[in-house]
């Protein structure tokens, strides 16, 4: 899980660069937040109740892209779609899959 919450945490950073959102305000805004989400992966280890946090930085994810008018479609939904899948795994533990 925690590798998956990385994998996310890499796609926002690189995102802005794929989807052409650069340093429009949407794509500064996924660079800051893929790099929470990084950290608050990593965090995660040593630590499995700040999975918690997950739940406010996905919801942040899920709203951003209405708060920016600015940012391409395809950036628009990923953003969407990492905040689900980030807010399915804040509610997952990792006992659940061994």
């Amino acid at each position: 899980m925690t590798l998956l919450r990385v994998a996310l945490g890499a796609w926002l950073m690189s995102a802005p660069w794929v989807l052409g959102d650069r340093f429009a305000p949407q794509g500064i805004c996924d660079l800051t937040l893929g790099a929470l989400t990084i950290a608050l992966a990593l965090a995660t280890v040593r630590r499995p109740m700040l999975r918690v946090a997950f739940v406010p930085l996905s919801l942040g994810l899920l709203f951003a892209p209405f708060c920016f008018d600015n940012g391409t479609l395809a950036a628009m939904l990923s953003d969407i779609l990492v905040g689900k899948i980030l807010l399915a795994l804040a509610a997952a533990s990792s006992e659940m899959f061994e």
